[in-house]
C-alpha cells in the first residue's frame, strides 16, 4: 500500500516495503505506468535515507489521478480539504456590472476571463472570484494575456 503524506514543503509518496530496492525509474513506473505526465515524474527526488519520493504538493491531483488509473492501492495521510483558519468574507458589495461578470463566469462552469475596462474593478471581481474558490476548495489559476505582455514589452524599449 502506497502512503501520500505531507512534510514540512513536500509532497511525499511512500512506497511499500517491497518496492524500496527498485531504483526510481522503475519505482516511477510502477507506480504510475504512463499515466503521469512527464513534467511531473522529472521533478520528483527520491529521499536518501527513507526512500520515499518528494515533490511539490501543487501535483497531487495528478499523482492521485495517475494512480488511480495504474490501479496501485494508496492511501491520503492528511486531510485533502481543511478548513481555513479565519473566516473570508468581503468588506464591500460587488457593483452590478461586477455581480454580473461573476455570474456569467459561475455559469461558465468557473471558467472564463474577466474584461472590464481601466478602473472597472477586475482586481475586486477576482479577489470575490478567489474567496468563492477558497471557500470551495476550488483551484484557481491567473494568466497574463500575451498582447498585454507585448504591449508593455514594446512601451519599455
Amino acid at each position: 500500500m502506497i502512503t501520500l503524506d505531507l512534510r514540512g514543503r513536500d509532497l511525499i509518496i511512500i512506497p511499500s516495503a517491497e518496492s524500496l530496492d527498485l531504483s526510481t525509474s522503475e519505482l516511477l513506473q510502477v507506480l504510475f505506468g504512463s499515466h503521469l505526465p512527464l513534467s511531473i515524474r522529472n521533478s520528483m527526488g527520491r529521499d536518501k535515507r527513507h526512500h520515499f519520493l518528494r515533490t511539490q504538493p501543487i501535483h497531487f491531483t495528478s499523482i492521485e489521478s495517475a494512480l488511480r488509473k495504474q490501479q496501485t492501492p494508496f492511501i491520503i495521510s492528511f486531510d485533502e480539504h481543511p478548513a481555513l483558519p479565519f473566516e473570508t468574507a468581503l468588506g464591500i458589495e460587488p457593483r452590478p456590472y461586477q455581480n454580473e461578470a461573476l455570474t456569467h463566469w459561475l455559469a461558465a462552469g468557473s471558467a472564463g476571463i474577466v474584461v472590464l475596462p481601466t478602473g472597472a474593478g477586475k482586481t475586486f471581481v477576482a479577489a470575490t472570484r478567489h474567496i468563492y474558490c477558497l471557500t470551495r476548495m476550488h483551484h484557481i489559476q491567473y494568466l497574463q494575456r500575451d498582447d498585454l505582455t507585448r504591449q508593455r514589452t514594446g512601451c519599455i524599449r
